[in-house]
């Protein structure tokens, strides 16, 4: 199997600097926008969203310089871990909710403007509630073989073991009742989280986030010929060390990778990196 992407020096993206974040911006989900002032759009929530996160945004129009909204937070309740798609001039935001509360959940908004994401509780249970587990990091994705839509997650129990999920249906909405299966489960005590996904020349790449013990977080990526798998692990390893919450969309032809990078004393930041679509 080649290797992954090449991917180019790091830029930074986001950094703690509005007056709403509490911790600094984590997760980084971009599409591009509805309006000709920006033509990308960006939504982030915070490394702790226990009970006093939230969800900003941010726009671009080259996707190294962004401007966050003057309107953030666009939700600011707890919810954390964004990962949106658009469907026509409709924006969906899937994010996790009650993190540190209640079991950790997975729910879904509509915009109609990328802004508004109604009130409090305007949301549709993707993942319901559990007791003992938590189910969270969302991450949604339309295979552009055939248009069906995927919610990938991770769910950890009190026993320490990590899952990466999957289910799929014909529309958005229909991932609330849609059928799940396991893809990927990790060993006791390690860390698998942060699933995304993206499509390329034949290829499903599926990364997450690991933490193997006494090491920090790094960045691993597997690839299938189906968007469930089954999925099989690089061969030259952890695609970053000291990164997590990474995520990738291709636009123009390049390959844009967004993620998480600790800069010590508990500084985390969002960088961007880019690559040309051919592998190593």
């Amino acid at each position: 199997m080649k290797g992954y992407y090449d991917l180019g020096e790091a830029q930074t993206a986001l950094e703690q600097d509005q007056p709403w974040e509490s911790t600094p911006p984590h997760k980084f989900s971009v599409i591009e926008g509805l309006s000709r002032e920006y033509r990308y759009w960006g939504y982030y929530g915070l490394v702790n969203h226990k009970g006093n996160g939230g969800i900003g945004m941010a726009q671009s129009n080259d996707l190294e310089r962004w401007d966050k909204s003057v309107f953030n937070p666009l939700l600011n309740n707890g919810e954390g871990w964004p990962s949106v798609r658009r469907d026509g001039q409709d924006v969906y935001m899937a994010h996790t909710r009650d993190y540190g509360h209640s079991p950790a959940n997975i729910a879904l908004r509509m915009s109609r403007d990328g802004f508004d994401f109604g009130r409090r509780d305007d949301f549709t249970l993707l993942v319901a509630p559990e007791a003992g587990k938590r189910n969270q990091n969302p991450h949604l994705f339309r295979d552009p073989n055939d248009g069906r839509h995927y919610l990938y997650w991770c769910g950890g129990d009190v026993n320490g073991t990590w899952q990466i999920k999957v289910k799929g249906a014909d529309t958005i909405e229909g991932l609330a009742i849609a059928c799940r299966q396991t893809l990927i489960e990790g060993p006791p005590d390690y860390a698998i989280a942060a699933p995304a996904m993206f499509y390329h020349d034949g290829i499903y790449f599926l990364s997450t986030e690991i933490h193997p013990r006494g090491r920090p977080w790094q960045v691993a990526v597997c690839t299938s010929k189906s968007p469930r798998g089954t999925f099989a692990p690089l061969g030259n390893g952890p695609v970053l060390d000291n990164a997590a919450c990474y995520s990738s969309r291709i636009f123009d032809g390049i390959l844009h990778s967004f993620y998480c990078c600790e800069r010590g004393m508990g500084g985390w930041v969002v960088d961007h990196r880019v690559a040309s679509l051919s592998r190593a």
